[in-house]
């Protein structure tokens, strides 16, 4: 019986023992991220006065806003600030054809809308359909 018994408690310190290092390596491990100098400058902040640069990738490209042959409405935090836009249905009353409304009319709830951008849009809702306006 005390054979047995150390057999059985060697077999259960072997497979406890595996199970820690198999769970340890399975945990995921915290990222501690350096904080950045304060004396180094910011390359994304434009400089005080200056216009910003805008790259746009509508055409799954990387172009220059002045260069790219589609329709654009930029607004930057200081345009929204201006106007009081707290969410993106009021962006909808300063962008060009655009219309946001909430879809109480269709499902009953306010929690989904329907999004059309120069007639663009969807209004039959279906999981495997994507939408054609992406919010």
């Amino acid at each position: 019986m005390t054979k047995q018994l150390m057999n059985f408690r060697k077999v259960f310190l072997r497979a406890s023992t595996s199970a820690i290092i198999g769970l340890t390596c399975l945990a995921p491990m915290t990222a501690h991220a350096q904080d950045a100098a304060a004396s180094e400058p910011q390359a994304d902040a434009p400089a005080s006065g200056g216009l910003e640069e805008i790259i746009v990738t509508a055409r799954k490209r990387a172009e220059n806003l002045q260069e790219t042959p589609v329709a654009i409405t930029a607004m930057n935090a200081g345009m929204l600030e201006a106007r009081q836009i707290n969410n993106v249905a009021q962006v909808a009353k300063f962008a060009p054809n655009v219309n946001i409304q909430p879809v109480a009319n269709i499902s009953g709830s306010s929690a989904s809308l329907t999004a059309f951008i120069r007639g663009v849009g969807q209004t039959d809702f279906n999981i495997t359909v994507d939408p054609g306006v992406g919010v």
